[in-house]
């Protein structure tokens, strides 16, 4: 329902609240969204949203319907390295299997939880198609929706048999007309709906965490930024357990972030490939990025090789600091663009 992203890059703003063309900012990060969904994958909008509402110096703690911003202050002493783990997720080629898979079953999710929480079925197929819909019934309350699921929704897989019973109509008829959808149906006979409503209720809680512990600063006992990280970190064992969209070259890369000191560490984007990000104190942000280098490198062109990207890196790595008196430090291993299509 909501997340943090940091400013990487921004639309051609004209200075006035929109862009070139008179489109306004929030018009055209809808209109950027919806234009994705044409290739056939399924986005929410977060990355189009924080491209075109950006602020520099700031993160932005974005909103869906409808779509709004809050600023949020970072520490000044916090860096966030940005590290390419350089293996490329085709998010529309695979979207049936992983990306339009997750939304399909966090949509069933939101359905299902509707019945148990008392919602006539065919009332819970109409109205009760996200996560947060069912915080409604539930006191607008993420963590009492968070309740809701680890009390109704088993562990293991539905079946489509299963469900068609619980919503009273087959599975076709409730995505009649999403073509997206049905695809996801045509290849898939399982369905993990409470390790998907875990990770995104628990997502949700963590970004208000994470909001609350930017605002409260030093007043807490521990340091912000170990705090921070922790966040970032089980943010991440969170995407690759339940969520299931890390990959071992992302989960390798997280660790190494933290075996060579990062407060915290996560997958960034929509996962099964691209870039981690990592938490560091501003006074070790080189230091860090060079042991990065040292320890992923060797890694990276042993697999480069089975890739046939001949040998070529990208940025891999880039620091980004909160400071905006400080200048971005690079790690330039100049090659073909070979970032992460999510």
């Amino acid at each position: 329902p909501s997340g943090f992203e940091l400013l990487a890059g921004g639309a051609q703003l004209d200075g006035t609240g929109g862009d070139a063309m008179g489109v306004g900012q929030t018009a055209l990060a809808d209109l950027a969204c919806k234009c994705e969904r044409y290739i056939g994958t399924a986005g929410g909008g977060m990355d189009q949203a924080i491209s075109v509402l950006a602020s520099n110096g700031v993160a932005k703690l974005v909103d869906f319907n409808p779509l709004r911003t809050q600023d949020v202050s970072l520490p000044q002493d916090a860096t966030f390295v940005i590290a390419n783990s350089l293996t490329v997720s085709c998010k529309a080629d695979t979207a049936p299997y992983r990306y339009n898979l997750r939304v399909v079953e966090c949509q069933l999710a939101s359905s299902l939880l509707a019945v148990a929480l008392g919602m006539d079925p065919t009332a819970a197929r109409q109205r009760v198609t996200t996560l947060r819909h069912v915080e409604a019934l539930t006191e607008t309350s993420t963590s009492k929706a968070l309740a809701a699921a680890a009390k109704y929704l088993h562990e293991h897989a539905y079946t489509a048999d299963e469900l068609e019973a619980i919503l009273e109509c087959s599975l076709e008829s409730l995505f009649v007309g999403k073509s997206s959808a049905l695809a996801v149906l045509a290849v898939n006979s399982q369905y993990c709906l409470y390790q998907r409503a875990e990770h995104v209720y628990t997502e949700a809680l963590r970004v208000q965490d994470f909001r609350q512990v930017c605002i409260d600063g030093e007043q807490r006992e521990q340091s912000v930024l170990s705090q921070l990280g922790e966040l970032m970190s089980a943010s991440h064992a969170s995407c690759r357990d339940s969520y299931n969209c890390s990959s071992p070259e992302l989960d390798r890369l997280v660790q190494i972030c933290l075996a060579e000191g990062a407060h915290g560490a996560r997958l960034t984007g929509a996962g099964w490939g691209g870039c981690v990000v990592a938490l560091v104190p501003a006074s070790k942000a080189s230091s860090f990025m060079d042991a990065i280098q040292a320890r992923a490198l060797p890694w990276l062109y042993c697999g480069l090789a089975h890739r046939d990207l001949n040998g070529k890196l990208a940025k891999m790595v880039v620091a980004h600091s909160e400071n905006p008196d400080e200048e971005s430090h690079h790690l330039n291993h100049s090659a073909d663009n070979h970032s992460n299509q999510n």
